[in-house]
């Protein structure tokens, strides 16, 4: 009818016009809410790239922050929609997103570390009974081997990390180490 529109307006795709009718492109915010407006003007919706950095934007065109489930697979978007890669702390806890955007989950050797991460994601931290076995990750969510002083105890943990209980030869001299780990003759 050769109205002007303004506003949101579809026409097979979602479409904005500012309060003079010129079609919006690129990045707009509208009432709070962040949304992605291709070359040709049309809403983008799903995965986007923009620069290095990956957004998601949901079916209604919002653009994703905080946690999100694709599939199987969980990702952290940051306050500015971009996806988290390597470490991010969120409320308090440490997470890990390879460089898809993916949290990782279970054991992971990252820089030459071993970490591990539970089933939400979160690092752990301190003594952990994994699969019956005891470890012990330090401050920073590496893995510890070798001797390990907590608690004003002596403690040995093997190369895989595995806390050590009964006898064991280290560097030539045998050790005792009862069945919570604390060693005997150190």
């Amino acid at each position: 009818n050769g109205a002007k529109v303004t506003g949101w307006y579809q026409d097979g795709s979602w479409y904005y016009f500012d309060k003079d009718g010129v079609m919006q492109t690129g990045w707009l915010n509208v009432s709070g809410t962040w949304y992605y407006l291709g070359r040709s003007g049309a809403m983008v919706t799903g995965w986007l790239k923009s620069g290095n950095t990956w957004y998601y934007l949901r079916p209604s065109g919002a653009m994703t922050t905080g946690w999100l489930q694709i599939g199987k697979v969980w990702y952290y978007f940051n306050e500015s929609g971009a996806m988290a890669t390597a470490w991010k702390q969120v409320n308090g806890r440490w997470y890990y997103f390879d460089e898809s955007g993916a949290m990782l989950t279970g054991w992971r050797q990252i820089k030459g570390s071993w970490y591990y991460f539970n089933d939400s994601g979160a690092m752990l931290t301190g003594w952990q009974k994994l699969s019956g076995v005891w470890y012990h990750f330090d401050s920073s969510g590496a893995m510890k081997t070798g001797w390990l002083q907590s608690g004003g105890k002596w403690y040995y943990l093997d190369t895989n990390g595995a806390m050590v209980t009964g006898t064991k030869t280290i560097d030539g001299k045998k050790y005792t180490f009862d069945s919570s780990g604390v060693c005997k003759n150190k």
